[in-house]
């Protein structure tokens, strides 16, 4: 497996953050580690990933995955694939994985 430039891959989350910032999904200003809402971040194993987290701590799970809240986690991950696939993205939803991952 190719080792992903580090300039290009923070680029990319500059990229991906400031256009869901400009659609109100995400803070362009918020970091990727902890908080909640639209977040991007990057993962050592997947790449450049944006996940959701609710600001309720009782409705996440330990994995992040099985929220109390599965019908907004499918609608935020539909409005965020939706975006970044329309921008020309390649965005893919690993099963059983927190987030979506962009891969270009």
């Amino acid at each position: 497996m190719d080792v992903p430039d580090p300039d290009a891959l923070a680029e990319l989350m500059t990229r991906v953050r400031r256009l869901l910032a400009q659609t109100g999904l995400a803070d362009e200003r918020a970091g990727g580690d902890g908080g909640y809402g639209v977040r991007v971040r990057h993962d050592p194993d997947r790449g450049v990933v944006v996940d959701w987290s609710p600001a309720d701590p009782e409705g996440k799970s330990i994995t992040g995955v099985g929220s109390r809240y599965p019908a907004v986690r499918i609608a935020v991950y539909a409005a965020v694939m939706g975006v970044l696939t329309e921008a020309g993205y390649c965005v893919v939803h690993d099963s059983g994985q927190s987030g979506v991952c962009v891969l270009g």
